[in-house]
């Protein structure tokens, strides 16, 4: 064989060359992948652990507002010191319902 040419196991050493490194650039890009899977995964946890957070602070506000709302209207109890007082309450609820449908229906919201 002459000077430039290759013979057969100088062939086979430069493809085996190339496909190692093929193979190793793979295995770099996979586990590239894989840190960002784990990353993502760290990162959605991260992101519910704070919708819980906020649910339950949420929540505890929610709380002690329908604890002093209880509270005011265990004092302000008309019925217990008007016999008609359960009536009265009723019928202003029912107009103040009426009167805000109207309300609504006359500007378009329903």
């Amino acid at each position: 064989m002459g000077a430039g040419q290759a013979g057969p196991g100088r062939s086979h050493a430069r493809w085996w060359s190339a496909g190692a490194a093929l193979s190793r650039e793979v295995n770099e890009a996979f586990a590239g992948f894989e840190r960002l899977g784990s990353r993502a995964a760290l990162y959605n946890d991260l992101a519910t652990d704070l919708a819980n957070g906020y649910l339950s602070v949420a929540s505890h506000r929610l709380n002690n507002v329908m604890k002093v709302l209880t509270i005011i209207t265990a004092i302000n109890m008309p019925e217990l010191h008007n016999p008609h007082g359960y009536y009265v309450i009723m019928g202003f609820m029912a107009a103040l319902g009426m009167l805000l449908l109207g309300a609504f229906r006359l500007w378009r919201w329903i």
